[in-house]
């Protein structure tokens, strides 16, 4: 049977549940609140034969990847931080021949994302600050286990592509950029970055929620910066990509 793909090519399903309620960091940074869409109640009922619900809506998109490249990219939230789930869905996706992507921020132990990364085609990896402590300070934890599973991930040789979201006041400081640049150039092989520039869509869902929209105050960056920053990347060896 053909492989159904998956990722930046074609349309992708979006399986958000893989995450639950649960994202290991705090929402400040997030433009979009799909970490808190579900209170744990609700997740304790949801979970008998989850799998096998999920799955039955993946599979009617089918027509959908065999026609565009297509196919399951599981995102949250944080789909690590529910790594049962998210591995029996992988495997219940892998039986029906269906690509399969993990699209996380990283956060998580190292047997954890090791086990999910040699699973699926493909992973979506998140980098944001480098600076543990303003990456403490910005978004809740330190980002020493973020790089320490890139570095184990491409030793595994596990195909992935680099995301970074340009956040005005937060990522897009030329010393976050440039020990970014460093640390990739210097301790892994992966080139292929996108450049993901802030956007404000996720106001919308915030207010919804009756929630106070936390970036309010920023602003996307201009186009120019956010074609400068691609440039730097790619004059140091990287296949920058705007958007992704």
């Amino acid at each position: 049977m053909a492989r159904r793909y998956s990722g930046f090519s074609g349309i992708p399903s979006m399986t958000a549940p893989a995450s639950g309620p649960l994202c290991f960091f705090r929402a400040a940074p997030c433009p979009v609140p799909g970490a808190i869409t579900l209170k744990a109640r609700q997740w304790s009922r949801l979970r008998p034969g989850l799998v096998h619900d999920l799955v039955r809506e993946i599979e009617k998109d089918i027509i959908y990847y065999d026609e565009s490249n297509g196919g399951v990219t599981f995102s949250g939230g944080e789909p690590l931080s529910r790594p049962r789930l998210l591995m029996d869905l992988i495997r219940a996706c892998r039986e029906k021949h269906i690509h399969t992507c993990l699209d996380t921020s990283g956060f998580a132990p190292a047997t954890v994302i090791e086990s999910a990364a040699k699973a699926v085609d493909l992973v979506l990896y998140d980098i944001k600050i480098f600076d543990e402590k303003i990456h403490d300070t910005m978004i809740g934890k330190s980002s020493r286990i973020i790089f320490s599973n890139l570095e184990m991930l491409d030793k595994l040789a596990v195909p992935l592509k680099l995301r970074f979201p340009l956040i005005p006041s937060m990522t897009d400081s030329d010393e976050n950029i440039t020990q970014l640049i460093e640390f990739l150039v210097s301790r892994t092989g992966y080139r292929d970055i996108h450049i993901l520039p802030f956007h404000n869509t996720g106001a919308d869902k915030y207010r919804q929620m009756n929630l106070k929209y936390p970036l309010e105050h920023i602003r996307p960056p201009e186009n120019h910066w956010v074609e400068a920053v691609a440039l730097r990347f790619k004059k140091n060896g990287f296949s920058p990509v705007i958007g992704g």
